[in-house]
């Protein structure tokens, strides 16, 4: 009596593995593992000037379980028998794979302050900060953020203000340019709050007391500041 084993690359990205034959009540070794899974990072670090650059990151083959997403329970070419009852019938293994990691860089651009990985250069979804760890599930292009770092004396210059602050349940922001947009960050640059029209204040009664950043969008510029929530 004989039956199959096929193998399942459970998100691989290259390679092959061919399937093996097996007889029953008699030792077989599994085909030894010919898949790949390398995710490619991109960073683009939109308007720092730096050229962008790439890092591969791979995973490593951990062995062979009978479901995507069991735990391994055969190593790569190990000799098993067995597998099934059934003659003529194909048992499918899925590779079983430990995810690479890497570092976030952590970039610099002159008069901005750099606020972290997002998936698009207009942010969406953000991916991390630099220097924390990140574990890829996909090839994907990272785009730096950046929040201008004005001064007193530039805030000052175009009448821009925030009160009160420190606040309780709300802040005003008075500028004489006009405010497009106004997002609320965490000290880490976790957004937590937006308004996309604004109409002179925003409320902050959600927010748990602590320091925050409030980054406002002009049609000149964008201006990021400290407050506190009481």
């Amino acid at each position: 009596m004989r039956f199959n084993v096929s193998y399942n690359g459970n998100g691989n990205t290259g390679g092959n593995t061919e399937s093996s034959i097996h007889t029953y009540d008699v030792d077989n070794a599994l085909t030894c593992n010919g898949f790949t899974r390398n995710y490619t990072i991109i960073y683009t670090y939109n308007g720092n000037g730096q050229d962008n650059n790439t890092e591969q990151v791979t995973s490593i083959f951990d062995g062979w379980a009978s479901g995507a997403d069991e735990e391994k329970e055969y190593d790569d070419c190990q000799s098993v028998r067995n597998l099934t009852s059934t003659n003529g019938a194909t048992v499918t293994l899925y590779a079983q794979w430990i995810s690479g990691s890497v570092t976030l860089p952590t970039p610099e651009r002159t008069g901005f302050d750099f606020t972290g990985w997002y998936t698009s250069a207009s942010g969406e979804i953000k991916i991390g900060n630099g220097d924390e760890t990140y574990t890829p599930t996909e090839s994907i292009t990272l785009y730096a953020q950046w929040a201008r770092t004005t001064s007193v004396q530039e805030i000052e210059s175009t009448e821009f203000k925030i009160y009160p602050n420190p606040a309780n349940d709300e802040i005003f922001i008075k500028s004489d340019l006009p405010i497009k947009k106004v997002e609320i960050y965490s000290i880490t640059g976790v957004l937590l709050l937006f308004e996309n029209n604004f109409n002179g204040k925003i409320s902050i009664s959600t927010l748990p007391q602590g320091v925050y950043m409030v980054k406002i969008d002009t049609d000149n510029d964008v201006i990021t500041q400290k407050f506190v929530k009481e």
